[in-house]
């Protein structure tokens, strides 16, 4: 075996707060990776990153030919009153359905509430297509390939808070991003 030397990067970050969306205000100035999703879209021969500008509530999207130089391309555009938090994007090219080609899994700000899941034909333009049952933030979305599953990976609360309840995690698992439906148990953020 040979054993490499990783250099870091000296361009880092690669994404830094430029635009007014990102910059926002300056204590909350940020380009942040933090939830979104970054993807290799072969139909466009480009990496695909879609990032929070500013803090909260935002989604840009920027593309790359080579992972270190990126090009904001847009803001993501939502349905009304959906903000996001937490929240996953993911592709799905085997879809036969080109309107559902990318999915998204947004959880808004604020206290145990439902998530909503979108669907888009381009990852740009987004339409609500149903709700899940009521989860709290830091909840995400993902496929399994192994399994052939989509997943939630939920953060959840069991018990009292303040009064030795504890915080948690559940995990989902449906055939269709679309169907997970609804669950009755409340989970507290």
């Amino acid at each position: 075996r040979v054993y490499g030397r990783p250099v870091k990067f000296a361009g880092n970050p690669v994404l830094r707060p430029e635009t007014a969306d990102e910059i926002n205000a300056p204590q909350n100035a940020c380009a942040l990776p933090k939830g979104g999703g970054l993807w290799w879209d072969a139909a466009r021969g480009v990496f695909r990153l879609w990032y929070e500008m500013g803090w909260c509530h935002v989604i840009g999207v920027a593309e790359s030919a080579d992972g270190v130089s990126w090009r904001r391309v847009c803001r993501a555009e939502l349905p009304d009153g959906l903000k996001p938090d937490s929240w996953s994007v993911l592709p799905d090219p085997g879809c036969a359905d080109p309107s559902r080609r990318w999915k998204m899994f947004l959880r808004s700000p604020g206290p145990s509430k439902p998530a909503d899941l979108l669907a888009s034909p381009d990852g740009i333009r987004w339409t609500k297509i149903c709700e899940t049952g009521a989860c709290g933030d830091r909840s995400s979305a993902f496929y399994n390939p192994f399994r052939r599953k989509w997943v939630l990976s939920l953060r959840s609360f069991w018990g009292e808070w303040g009064k030795g309840g504890f915080r948690s995690r559940h995990y989902c698992e449906a055939d269709d991003f679309f169907g997970f439906g609804t669950w009755e148990r409340k989970m507290d953020a």
